[in-house]
């Protein structure tokens, strides 16, 4: 474990709120509802159009964007008179490779050790690197996550096909929202986990509903080329 985190008790996980950064913009309410069936409360950091000036002596200037938008994010939430830091954990997905995407989690902690921040950091990974007494990732709560990630794949498949097509604007919102809130149900009650191809079925009857534009009545003029993860932030749609 990196020396400078703090560790998560078993105490912490009724009294502290985990963020994570925004990064799978289509999947977080899902991933929240899965959490909860480990009994942990997971948020997501909000997006801020303005960041401190100091991120920029935090962050070496060789990280990617991502890596500054994800930092520049957590140490603006942090410093919101609304956030009570004193219960709060940060959690971070770690590959582990070679990527500086991998190092994101290292980042966070010397990130915070430097701006005099004491919050457990979280490494999300599957082969009990950075372990802490009060989160383990129990059967239930990993097949919750699965579900939540393929769920949100398909959701995000779909909204972003229909949508440039509605001939209503925001009719395919509606049709995302509403499956969103209904997923995030089933999958905090532990519901429609697994056999989950009648339940794609519905989704894509459902989206197939909505009233849309041929490809000759519109044809899309823009088109954009972006990364990996600009596909799933949403920070990706305002650039």
């Amino acid at each position: 474990m990196n020396k400078d985190n703090i560790r998560f008790t078993k105490s912490m996980r009724k009294t502290h709120t985990i963020y994570m950064p925004d990064m799978l913009h289509y999947h977080n309410e899902l991933l929240s509802a899965a959490f909860s069936i480990g009994g942990y409360k997971l948020a997501v950091v909000p997006e801020y159009k303005e960041f401190p000036a100091e991120m920029l002596s935090l962050v070496n200037s060789s990280y990617c964007t991502c890596a500054m938008d994800i930092i520049g994010n957590l140490m603006t939430h942090l410093k919101s008179p609304d956030t009570d830091v004193s219960r709060i954990a940060i959690l971070e997905p770690q590959a582990g490779g070679a990527c500086r995407a991998g190092n994101y989690y290292d980042l966070i902690i010397q990130c915070l050790k430097r701006s005099g921040y004491k919050i457990p950091v979280l490494s999300l990974n599957f082969s009990g690197a950075e372990s802490h007494p009060g989160f383990k990732i129990r059967p239930m709560m990993l097949f919750g996550a699965v579900a939540a990630v393929c769920y949100g794949d398909l959701l995000m498949a779909l909204f972003q096909q229909i949508r440039p097509y509605e001939k209503e604007e925001g009719a395919t919102k509606k049709v995302y929202d509403k499956w969103i809130k209904a997923l995030s149900q089933d999958i905090s009650s532990c519901r429609n986990l697994f056999f989950r191809e009648k339940k794609y079925r519905e989704i894509v009857s459902d989206f197939l509903k909505i009233p849309r534009f041929s490809r000759e009545e519109r044809p899309l003029k823009r088109v954009g080329i972006c990364g990996a993860k600009g596909r799933f932030q949403s920070i990706a749609e305002r650039v």
